[in-house]
């Protein structure tokens, strides 16, 4: 006897609306499973949305493939899913389909982003930072990634401990700058606009550096 192969739907019952795309051997196992799965895509957090409601998605085939191997179900898949997406559905499928993985919902991603909030990275290694620095060499962000960031880091404070301001102080001793970024500061610098109170701080800490350079040499 042939083993058949099922591409199949799950829609909302409430639109008719198809949501997912998928293969099984066995159509009543594989709703049954869906209807119980534990997991946090996408998909789950859809199937429970409709089962808050006391409804459930409706199954239907799509294709029926007979003795095939992984690659030609695969193949099927995917051209269901890319078809029903240019058609306009909103999947719950990863855009590759076959064996690709899952996307998480948007309650899962807010859970993940709460529960690594305040956890610190443990301490990189000195081959660990070295194979990051090379890994980075010449690459740029693109300008909606600099938006992004700039945006971000509006408001944000950062604390430096004493010890890390020491250890950037030896890292920058004996350096210096090439011509080509000695004139970048001084173009930076002299479109600076500084607040009164900034000058004032300045002028002060010049007068003191004065003064005790004149009583050491008295």
């Amino acid at each position: 006897m042939s083993e058949k192969a099922f591409i199949y739907s799950l829609s909302d019952p409430r639109t008719g609306a198809i949501r997912y795309v998928g293969k099984t051997f066995n159509l009543s196992k594989r709703l049954y499973a869906h209807k119980n799965d534990k997991s946090k895509t996408h998909k789950v957090c859809w199937i429970k949305s409709l089962q808050a409601l006391g409804l459930e998605p409706t199954m239907a085939v799509l294709e029926t493939l007979v003795d095939v191997s992984d690659d030609v179900w695969q193949q099927a898949e995917i051209a269901w899913i890319n078809k029903l997406r240019l058609q306009g559905c909103d999947l719950t499928n990863l855009a590759s389909g076959g064996h690709g993985g899952s996307h998480h919902c948007l309650e899962t991603k807010q859970k993940i982003s709460l529960a690594k909030t305040g956890r610190k990275l443990p301490p990189f290694t000195r081959e660990h930072r070295a194979r990051m620095a090379i890994a980075n060499t010449g690459k740029k962000h693109s300008e909606v990634t600099k938006k992004k960031l700039s945006l971000a880091g509006i408001g944000r404070t950062r604390t430096i401990s004493n010890e890390h301001r020491a250890r950037i102080s030896r890292s920058r001793m004996g350096k210096k700058h090439s011509p080509e970024t000695l004139l970048k500061i001084g173009l930076a610098s002299s479109q600076r606009t500084q607040s009164e109170e900034a000058r004032a701080k300045i002028s002060q800490a010049i007068k003191e550096h004065w003064v005790k350079r004149k009583s050491k040499n008295e």
